[in-house]
C-alpha cells in the first residue's frame, strides 16, 4: 500500500504507525479507474450495462442515474464552453 501511495508510515520506537495519504473519494476513483480500463476496456458504458444486468435496480435508481447523466451532460457543456 505504501508503494502505490496510498499510505505512509513513521515509525514510534518499534511500532510503525501508518497514515493515510489519500482520501476514500480518490481510492475510490483509482479503483473504479483500474477496473474500468482492465476490465471493461475503458468503457464506461460497458461497466454501466454490466452493472444494470447483474443486479436489481428499482425506478428511484433508475431515476437517479438518469439525472446523474443530465447532470454531467450540463456541467460538461460549461466546463468546454469556458475553455474555449
Amino acid at each position: 500500500m505504501e508503494r502505490k501511495g496510498f499510505v505512509q508510515h513513521t515509525q514510534r520506537g518499534r511500532a510503525f504507525v501508518f497514515k493515510s495519504r489519500v482520501t476514500r473519494d480518490e481510492v475510490g476513483g483509482r479503483l473504479a479507474k483500474n477496473l474500468l480500463e482492465r476490465t471493461f476496456g475503458g468503457s464506461p458504458s460497458a461497466l454501466l450495462m454490466n452493472l444494470l444486468d447483474r443486479n436489481t435496480v428499482n425506478e428511484r435508481e433508475l431515476n437517479e442515474l438518469e439525472a446523474l447523466i443530465h447532470d454531467y451532460r450540463q456541467r460538461k457543456t460549461e466546463d468546454d464552453a469556458q475553455s474555449k
